[in-house]
């Protein structure tokens, strides 16, 4: 399939949410677990988002925590525990259910980043991914203190967590990746098949697997993930305080030009400035969007030499 041009372009991911019950918790299995940097911390005690589908005033804090890349190159991962409305439901209980299920992270040593993992409050998975694609192949899987996935490739290179991919399971690849070419990404190869073995049922299957990157830095890769053998399961969680991997922000020049350029399927809300109390940035410009199987996706305006996360 041709890659789609003339629309917004996402040039990297900027940060990607998992929302918690306890930030704290979260944030040391993230910390001692894989090496990351909490870098920005905000806390809003009286913030409205109608694009979030929040009209009601909310209650948060979140944790910025960062790779050994940094701010301007790292994609965050953005902890968010909420109190009024508080965080509600469970993170996605099997692998195979549509929605934005998995983060990954090469480690220097899977053996040790499993054993410090589960040390942090994390629980092991036994399965992993296999493929001829060394670049799709997860050798295991933990849950962090919130039932999300985290899926552990070696890289004796990489001198600890590096965020590497984000899995999203879609029900049509075709559709998937049409939406996110339609935003700038840009595919990395053709589908590749997979399996995920494990001797339960419910982490066992074929897969079929699309890599995509940013338009400008491929910071992060997303794995659109079609489980072949299976019906769709579905839809993608709804609500923004859902447990567990919710929402990936993009980074774009000008969210206003990203808004005019945006042709159906993408159909993105009202731009509105977001406050982010606390830290260096103190707020952004934002739209937020579905993607064609409902996974909330943000274009945020945050040009590539903006300045980088301190902390």
């Amino acid at each position: 399939m041709a890659e789609q041009v003339g629309g917004p372009v996402a040039t990297r991911v900027l940060h990607c949410n998992f929302n918690t019950t306890d930030v704290d918790a979260a944030l040391r299995f993230y910390v001692e677990g894989l090496g990351l940097t909490e870098r920005m911390r905000s806390v809003s005690d009286s913030g409205f988002s109608e694009g979030l589908g929040m009209t009601e005033e909310t209650h948060s804090v979140a944790s910025f925590a960062y790779d050994h890349r940094g701010g301007r190159v790292a994609p965050a991962i953005e902890l968010v525990e909420w109190t009024v409305p508080p965080t509600i439901g469970e993170a996605y209980a099997t692998p195979s259910e549509v929605g934005m299920q998995a983060a990954g992270f090469a480690v220097p040593s899977v053996r040790d980043a499993v054993a410090a993992c589960v040390a942090a409050g994390g629980t092991l998975v036994p399965a992993h991914v296999a493929s001829a694609d060394p670049a799709i192949c997860v050798a295991a899987i933990v849950k962090d203190p919130d039932g999300v996935t985290v899926e552990l490739l070696g890289d004796p290179d990489a001198p600890s967590g590096r965020f590497r991919s984000i899995r999203l399971v879609v029900a049509d690849l075709d559709a998937a990746g049409a939406w996110y070419r339609s935003i700038g990404f840009r595919s990395v190869g053709g589908p590749v098949v997979g399996r995920y073995e494990s001797d339960d049922p419910t982490w066992d299957g074929a897969v079929t697997i699309q890599r995509l990157v940013p338009g400008v830095l491929e910071n992060v890769e997303l794995h659109l993930t079609r489980w072949d053998d299976r019906g769709e399961q579905g839809p993608a969680h709804v609500a923004a305080n859902s447990r567990g991997m919710f929402r990936m922000a993009l980074g774009v020049d000008d969210v206003r030009q990203a808004v005019s350029l945006a042709r159906p399927p993408v159909v993105p809300g009202t731009p509105e400035l977001i406050p982010l109390p606390g830290t260096p940035l103190g707020g952004l410009w934002v739209t937020f969007m579905r993607d064609a199987d409902g996974v909330m996706v943000e274009f945020v305006e945050r040009p590539l030499d903006a300045p980088k996360a301190q902390g």
